[in-house]
């Protein structure tokens, strides 16, 4: 024997899953995206122009990928706080 059904109609099974799938699927609109990529290259580029004036949290921050750039704020914040 089987195993015993977790839904007794197609339509039971297909409205399990879409209510799954508004719970884990996330919306962006392209223009937020867009925004967020803006900030980041204004991020980056105000990281490396201080850096290049000597700011020595901004050479610990720099990094050739915004995701390690990021992590480098983060950590270097976090940092700061704790002293």
């Amino acid at each position: 024997m089987g195993r015993p059904r977790k839904y007794n109609t197609a339509a039971e099974k297909q409205a399990a899953y879409r209510q799954r799938l508004t719970r884990e699927t996330v919306v962006l609109h392209r223009w937020q995206v867009d925004q967020l990529q803006l900030r980041l290259d204004m991020l980056d580029k105000a990281i490396r122009a201080a850096a290049n004036r000597g700011s020595a949290l901004a050479v610990a921050c720099r990094s050739a990928s915004r995701e390690t750039m990021l992590e480098n704020l983060i950590r270097a914040f976090d940092q700061l706080e704790r002293t």
